[in-house]
């Protein structure tokens, strides 16, 4: 049997929107879905805290994605570092420093 894997899902909340970890497997259920791409909404304040919540007690059902506003610079990158390194496969690459200038 085939592992079925939905690449583009969205969780957390923004206007018009809303939905969660729980939601989201729930709906994989329904749907045949074994395993889901998760990351933020990414319309106004980046906020990678609801990918966290919606994949800690899924971690067999959902793989978190982490999203970088590239519009706040240096920001995007150091805010989600502890989030960054525990996602990333290669954590070297995952803590270098930007060289862009804002």
């Amino acid at each position: 049997m085939s592992l079925v894997i939905d690449a583009h899902n969205h969780v957390g909340v923004r206007h018009g929107a809303s939905q969660t970890g729980d939601e989201l497997v729930a709906k994989m259920d329904e749907a045949g879905v074994d395993r889901a791409c998760v990351f933020p909404f990414v319309e106004g304040v980046v906020d990678n805290t609801a990918v966290d919540d919606a994949a800690g007690p899924h971690p067999d059902r959902l793989i978190p994605y982490l999203a970088l506003n590239p519009w706040t610079g240096q920001a995007a990158i150091d805010e989600p570092a502890p989030a960054r390194r525990r996602r990333c496969p290669r954590p070297e690459a995952c803590t270098r420093r930007s060289t862009a200038t804002t």
